[in-house]
């Protein structure tokens, strides 16, 4: 991520004007900076940087290139999934900002506009080129690989963990469903063309996941069906009230006991250091620190790409403070990994 934040601010500094204004500039960087590095895990400094990849690589067709910018900068700038007024309060700072930088005022409103558009994105009506282009850059995500996408669905399933499970699918289900009953996912000609097959490909992939209950089972794991879900976490809720022990010592022979296997996988960053495969999903496990003195118990939603713990289930804060993942199971392990 540091070479990440590293290109989006060498993109900031690029901007006019900031070379004459560097305090102005490095104030409202280091604002940027921490609400985009803070703990969102899809709206952070990845989507700045690739809105502005796309940018250059479009440069040629747009007319203000630094209104772009300044767009897709300060969009995101205040994103509290919580509340509804995100869009309304990036622009209000970017107003701020444009005031200190003395940006012409139709530029500024013009800027704000584009920023309040993204709270509907595709209701907007003949966008003119240059909004046309920054509101594709921001739902581009939707028409990348296969593995970015699962990522995306992956960070923005993390910045509503706040929801329940089951009451997230059937939301963001029916907002998928949504666009995919837009005539045209992108507004200008090029994107439309390139782009919209694949995105709508990908919405399907997803609202398929979402209506069958197994989001973020990727295509190397079995999909569980909503029985195997609810077993798996009434297994839990048995083993909690049966007293589960927090020391791992106890803990191995008191899964032996109940004729549960047990398999310790190294994590890095919240992600598994080795792919499982074949997998039953969602699993019962056991999440603990490195020095073995904190253990969790619960269930897990997972893929290749990364772990997702249901916020319904766990407390566990930040979870790259944990080191590895203890899946059990009560069946013959050979049955479920290879």
């Amino acid at each position: 991520m540091q070479e990440i934040r590293e290109k989006v601010f060498q993109t900031w500094q690029q901007l006019p004007k900031h070379s004459a204004l560097r305090t102005i500039s490095s104030n409202w960087w280091q604002k940027l900076d921490a609400l985009y590095s803070s703990s969102r895990s899809y709206h952070n400094l990845l989507h700045l940087h690739e809105m502005t990849q796309l940018l250059q690589q479009n440069k040629e067709k747009i007319s203000r290139n630094d209104l772009v910018t300044y767009a897709i900068f300060f969009h995101d700038l205040v994103y509290e999934p919580t509340e509804n007024d995100n869009e309304e309060k990036s622009a209000e700072a970017f107003t701020e900002f444009a005031k200190e930088i003395t940006l012409d005022i139709r530029d500024s409103r013009m800027v704000s506009n584009w920023i309040l558009q993204t709270k509907s994105h595709l209701k907007t009506q003949n966008p003119e080129n240059d909004l046309s282009y920054f509101l594709d850059f921001d739902l581009a995500i939707l028409s990348s690989n296969r593995k970015r996408y699962e990522e995306y669905c992956l960070g923005i399933r993390r910045e509503y963990k706040h929801v329940p499970y089951h009451q997230y699918c059937e939301a963001r289900a029916a907002v998928l469903d949504k666009f995919l009953s837009c005539p045209r996912l992108y507004f200008s000609d090029d994107f439309h063309l390139s782009r919209d097959l694949v995105a709508r490909e990908n919405l399907r992939w997803e609202i398929d996941l979402l209506k069958s209950k197994s989001l973020f089972c990727g295509p190397k794991i079995q999909t569980p069906n909503v029985s195997a879900w609810r077993a798996s976490i009434a297994t839990i809720f048995e083993l909690k009230s049966e007293g589960c022990p927090n020391d791992i010592d106890q803990l191995r022979p008191w899964l032996k006991s109940r004729n549960l296997f047990f398999l310790r996988v190294p994590l890095e960053r919240g992600k598994l250091k080795y792919p499982l495969e074949h997998c039953a999903m969602p699993l019962n496990c056991i999440l603990g620190s490195s020095d073995d003195q904190r253990v969790a118990v619960g269930t897990v939603v997972g893929s290749s790409v990364g772990l997702y713990f249901d916020p319904s289930f766990w407390d566990l804060g930040d979870f790259d403070d944990w080191s590895w993942v203890g899946f059990f199971f009560g069946v013959p392990k050979h049955d479920l990994i290879q």
